[in-house]
């Protein structure tokens, strides 16, 4: 067992890291970009109710934050 807890909250790079592996469990917002999960009907950012469940597009919005977390944790702004 690891040293984690069961409990233990996963960190947005984790989460990032979970949506590339597995992008069928999700959906994007078409208005924000939001990344929720495909049984989910309304976006908790913006209100919409219009999602793609194209994987090509999860992927690439879960690879645009998980490098944008990756640029800030080595200090990088941009």
């Amino acid at each position: 067992m690891s040293g984690k807890s069961s409990k233990s909250k996963l960190t947005r790079l984790e989460i990032a890291e979970c949506i590339i592996e597995t992008p069928e469990a999700f959906k994007a917002c078409e208005s924000c970009d939001a990344i929720i999960f495909r049984e989910d009907n309304i976006c908790p950012v913006c209100g919409a109710y219009r999602f793609t469940k194209s994987k090509k597009t999860i992927t690439r919005i879960a690879e645009e934050i998980k490098k944008e977390i990756q640029n800030k944790l080595n200090g990088e702004l941009f």
